[in-house]
């Protein structure tokens, strides 16, 4: 029995990206069991079984009573740390561990020492670059970084950018390194035959229809947008999310009769409400390193729906439009997005689709996953994880 730990220091709701790597490692064989330990938070079950070999505990504490900040987060997360370093003891060690922060890879070392399970630092982004860690915060995250990142086995990654800055900072990484994207998997996508965003919003048949998926949050171009979007009164947009930038969303929704809003709907179902738009914006703004190199999701949802993009020209973002010539890298700002808007029109959206033939072929979960081969081929001819790994190749 090889067990599968998965430390994700959050409330685990809809976390599509551990879903469909846990989905695959079963599928693969690289592990017989998934286990996977995150945050309480009320409303969720603190036990979940998502499939026959996929469990989500999620860990209360005394602390959850207290109000947030300070104190309180730092108890909340000792308490955490210690919680499933004690649940997944003994009996229940796991044999491969993965951190999906580095707020957690310090008990991915901890399970190296203690039980000499396999290390996966499983970064969704780039951790001592993310937006809002500076001063002194991101000198002991870097510090943190650079002394438990030399215990992990292997090192995952959402794009190239990011793998070649860890591979700069860290060059002892040199052959740890995996690029595995955030590519939607269409096979579990559901159909939904309701799924109408222009019907829903009664949007005219002779105006566009744009939509943005994703968080509310600061960084993701969302005042740029809505300020644009404003004085294009031909041109609808939906945002189908949530965040902190609910009731400034919701306000120009009052005012604007191009702007609305949708509930987020599970990420199932995103891909079939997202074809019914002509062009979805993920408008990054460049807050930080991690979002200057980002690749979203979304991005690759966008693409898988079929309908042209608008991106930020950022390096990541812009060359995969550009490879495959399915839409626009702008910079985003009110000006540029402004213009860009300006001359968009349904015969230039048309003009792309035929270019979405080649993502069809070329951008699927089923080619990133087997990506995970390599990510779990620890070199290691007695271990029994590498027997397994040998046995699929």
């Amino acid at each position: 029995m090889i067990r599968n730990l998965h430390i994700y220091p959050s409330a685990f709701k809809n976390e599509s990206r551990i879903l469909r790597e846990a989905r695959s490692i079963l599928s693969l064989g690289l592990a017989n069991q998934i286990l996977i330990a995150a945050t309480w938070e009320k409303g969720l079950p603190e036990s979940e079984q998502i499939t026959d070999n996929i469990v989500v505990n999620r860990k209360k504490s005394v602390f959850n009573r207290f109000p947030k900040g300070g104190i309180c987060d730092i108890l909340r997360y000792l308490a955490f740390m210690v919680q499933v370093i004690l649940r997944y003891s003994g009996k229940r060690k796991p044999q491969i561990v993965n951190s999906h922060s580095l707020s957690v890879l310090f008990a991915g070392v901890i399970f190296k020492i203690l039980y000499g399970s396999r290390l996966i630092y499983d970064a969704h982004e780039l951790e001592t670059e993310r937006s809002g860690v500076h001063g002194y915060r991101q000198k002991l995250a870097k510090i943190l970084e650079r002394s438990l990142i030399r215990r992990c086995d292997k090192i995952i990654v959402v794009c190239d950018k990011i793998a070649e800055w860890y591979l700069q900072a860290y060059p002892f990484l040199k052959g740890k390194i995996t690029v595995i994207r955030n590519v939607p998997d269409t096979i579990t996508a559901e159909s939904i035959p309701d799924a109408n965003l222009k019907r829903e919003f009664a949007v005219p048949e002779n105006h566009l229809l744009f939509v943005y998926q994703g968080g509310f949050f600061r960084g993701r171009g969302i005042e740029t947008m809505l300020s644009v979007f404003e004085k294009n009164t031909d041109k609808h947009l939906v945002f189908i999310g949530y965040g902190p930038y609910q009731n400034m969303i919701s306000e120009y929704e009052r005012r604007c009769k191009n702007i609305h809003v949708k509930a987020a709907v599970p990420p199932a179902q995103l891909i079939a409400y997202t074809r019914t738009a002509d062009c979805g914006i993920s408008l990054i703004e460049n807050v930080s390193l991690s979002y200057y190199y980002s690749l979203p999701n979304k991005v690759f949802e966008y693409a898988m729906s079929g309908v042209p993009l608008i991106v930020s020209d950022f390096p990541e973002m812009s060359n995969f439009v550009n490879t495959y010539k399915i839409g626009w890298a702008v910079n985003p700002d009110i000006e540029s997005l402004g213009k860009l808007l300006s001359d968009l029109d349904r015969s230039a959206l048309e003009a792309v689709k035929p270019n979405f033939a080649r993502v069809y072929r070329e951008i699927n979960w089923q080619i990133e996953e087997k990506k995970l081969l390599e990510a779990y081929n620890f070199d290691s001819p007695t271990s029994e994880v590498n027997k397994q790994v040998s046995n699929v190749i």
